[in-house]
């Protein structure tokens, strides 16, 4: 019986767990519950706590230059071990001797990078993330953020897929240096994509101190497209709010904005479908972003949440640069296709870019983590005082977060910088500025800005500049050639078509009824800096009455235009409209502009509801009843008409009459084996006789390719008519940049 009631006693001691002096009677289930109850309470004792003290979730911890939320570091210890390494070696650094705090601020920050990617390589079996990098916007700085981003923003990230979106402009053609195939090649050690060769510093992996291995990242997809409006509805004149004067803020530049940011999300899904790859993580950013560090690694940042940069809300959420995890970076890229429900489910109105943001991310319950990204946009707007451009962080301690800067003399600097700063409306900086140093943003640009640029870039961004302002317009389509072969989608215009752009800028349709004819103008309209003091040479040959093209140039440029036109019927509307042409701004010459210096025998060709044209040659396929008796004409030759009238230069010729007439001339080019020196040139080309496209055509261009003349921009009016614009690389050196 004794030894009965010792066994019993023994089974309630080992089903009874002691805590202290009390215990209580249960199975192995109340230890397992026991245990997973404590977790449970930290994490409410937590969410209690930020709850009552809110501040504490969004306060920063700095550490070489990176700066995270408490909160971030509670739910991520790996990395909150690495960032107190990091920061207690940039702290150590600081104390190395004066005048190396920049140098600490950098060197914590590299040992922040490090530690990072340390503790991530221990992670073993686990796939390293895919990361998304989408690139939006247009061109305009491109020549100067370009370096920055192949040094520090493109490199962070080993194996990350780059998206280019861009709109086709009179800037796209910069896109090209983000291959950069010229300074590369004698790179040495630079490494990949990069830019030593002697320079102060290397683009891509390693930051020039590679063996010559790849950058790690791939250029997958480049899509440069027209810009097509958006339809403006009743919902989006109600949510978008306009700012007087602003560009950028018309309801128009808004919509653009966010339709620009949802292609990421057509361009990625597309992508994913045709590769079967998913990826983890999606950053997207603008193409004028100046960058002085590297982003943060992918162990401080929450997946689940959406980052954005600290600061420059403007009452809303900073919607510079955006990076998280799949789940919300889908709900956070659809700038566009949120506004309907914006209005009608969530009552929103009236609502800046920024608030737009605010208003999408509640909305659609997307979490929002903040920390603080070292690049800011290149920006020449005006109004509150810009940052200047630096190298890298070692000149600033303080992240700027997308704020406004300019390659500019600082006119404000250390506290008196940090005062301003801290006394504005708008909160730039997640943290404390210190550092900081101000310009005055009032005026434009300086007019030696780039030789501020080159000083304070460094020497690869100045080399950088240098070319992208001074190629020719061969190199810039043998670059783009280059950079198409490095690219595995392609969605844009021919490399001509693209550089054409940069040679002249954007295309205007002109003449009447609607814009029939293609002309390049922006060597002309101000404002444009650098432009030429003189105003265009324009000369037009009709053969017939259609003199709109003439009218629109004389108003758009205040230009004189010198017609010559000995036709019978030309000289005929010329005497009944004399009367009422502008004073000194439209001069008639009595001659044609032919293939030689002498008269030309023409045929005038009466067709049904068309303005009377004349042929060199009558059309083999035109009916008898439409062919009239040939006259002759006073003719002389481009060159010899710019002799007699002392023009070195011809801007605009305009080529009017049958097609017969413009091949002649050119025939007459390419039998001499030289073009004179005439920078545009804008012909048509009716194609019930002939086609750009016939292979007839196709040998004349590229026997005219030879002479320096491309084809630029057509524009198509009907099925039978179609004007076009043909431009010199060689006589159109405008400076329109």
């Amino acid at each position: 019986m004794q030894a009965v009631k010792q066994q019993a006693a023994a089974a309630r001691r080992r089903a009874t767990w002691q805590v202290g002096r009390f215990g209580f009677r249960g199975g192995r289930w109340v230890r397992w519950a026991t245990l997973l109850l404590i977790p449970v309470a930290y994490l409410l004792t937590l969410r209690i706590y930020l709850l009552l003290h809110p501040g504490d979730a969004t306060s920063h911890v700095s550490g070489g230059g990176y700066h995270v939320s408490l909160l971030q570091l509670r739910l991520n210890p790996r990395g909150m071990r690495a960032l107190i390494r990091g920061q207690a070696g940039a702290v150590a650094n600081r104390g190395a001797g004066n005048g190396t705090g920049g140098e600490a601020s950098a060197s914590g920050g590299k040992a922040v990078l490090d530690a990072l990617m340390a503790e991530g390589a221990a992670v073993k079996g686990k796939p390293p993330s895919r990361v998304a990098i989408c690139l939006v916007g247009g061109a305009r700085e491109f020549h100067l953020t370009a370096p920055t981003l192949l040094r520090y923003l493109l490199p962070a990230y080993p194996s990350a897929h780059v998206f280019l979106l861009a709109p086709l402009d009179h800037s796209a053609h910069r896109l090209s240096l983000l291959a950069w195939p010229r300074l590369g090649e004698g790179a040495g050690a630079g490494g990949g994509v990069g830019m030593g060769g002697g320079l102060e510093m290397g683009i891509g992996e390693g930051e020039g101190e590679g063996e010559g291995e790849g950058p790690g990242y791939s250029l997958v997809q480049v899509s440069v497209l027209p810009d097509v409006p958006v339809n403006e509805t009743r919902i989006t004149n109600r949510l978008l709010e306009v700012v007087e004067g602003s560009e950028a803020q018309t309801r128009q530049g808004l919509m653009q904005q966010f339709k620009a940011v949802e292609l990421c999300v057509t361009a990625i899904t597309r992508y994913e479908r045709a590769h079967a790859i998913r990826y983890d993580w999606i950053l997207r950013t603008r193409v004028d972003g100046y960058w002085m560090g590297p982003p943060p690694p992918l162990a401080v940042l929450d997946p689940i949440a959406y980052t954005i940069p600290g600061g420059s809300d403007w009452g809303g959420l900073n919607d510079r640069l955006g990076m998280g995890g799949r789940k919300a970076s889908w709900k956070a890229l659809r700038r566009l296709s949120v506004l309907r429900p914006l209005v009608e489910q969530g009552g929103y109105s009236e609502l800046n870019a920024e608030r737009v943001y605010l208003a999408q991310m509640a909305f659609l319950q997307v979490q929002v983590a903040r920390y603080d990204f070292p690049f800011c946009i290149l920006s020449r707007k005006k109004g509150l005082p810009a940052f200047p451009v630096a190298a890298s962080l070692s000149s600033t301690s303080a992240a700027l977060n997308g704020a406004k800067c300019r390659p500019c003399r600082p006119t404000v600097v250390g506290g008196q910088a940090a005062k301003y700063i801290l006394a504005l409306p708008e909160r730039i900086f997640g943290a404390q500025p210190h550092g900081i140093d101000l310009c005055r943003a009032e005026d434009d640009w300086a007019a030696d800005w780039r030789e501020i640029f080159d000083r304070d870039a460094g020497a690869v961004a100045a080399a950088v500049r240098q070319y992208s302002e001074s190629r020719t317009f061969e190199e810039c389509v043998e670059d783009w050639r280059h950079f198409r072969q490095q690219v595995d989608v392609w969605d844009a215009p021919p490399p001509v078509s693209i550089c054409v752009r940069g040679l002249l800028g954007k295309f205007h349709k002109m003449g009447y009824p609607g814009g029939d004819f293609p002309v390049f103008l922006d060597p002309w309209v101000p404002p444009r800096e650098g432009r030429r003091g003189r105003k265009p040479v324009v000369y037009s040959v009709v053969a017939g009455v259609d003199y709109s093209l003439d009218w629109a140039l004389m108003r758009k440029l205040r230009c004189r235009v010198h017609a010559f036109d000995s036709t019978p019927e030309g000289l005929r509307w010329i005497g009944d409209k004399i009367d009422n042409l502008p004073p000194a701004s439209w001069v008639h010459h009595a001659w044609m502009l032919g293939p030689e210096d002498r008269p030309l025998k023409v045929h005038p060709l009466d067709i049904a509801d068309h303005p009377m044209e004349y042929a060199l040659e009558p059309p083999p396929h035109m009916d008898a009843s439409s062919l009239l008796p040939p006259i002759h004409v006073e003719a002389m030759t481009v060159e010899a008409t710019m002799k007699l009238l002392n023009h070195s230069i011809v801007d605009i010729l305009r080529i009017g009459g049958h097609v017969s007439l413009h091949e002649a001339i050119f025939q007459a080019w390419i039998h001499a084996k030289r073009a004179p020196p005439v920078c545009q040139i804008i012909i048509s080309f009716h194609h019930g006789d002939k086609h750009y496209g016939s292979a007839e055509t196709q040998q004349e261009l590229l026997a005219l390719r030879s002479l320096g003349l491309e084809l630029g921009v057509c524009i198509r009016k009907d099925k039978l008519y179609e004007s076009c614009v043909l431009f010199s690389v060689h006589h159109c050196k405008y400076d329109i940049t």
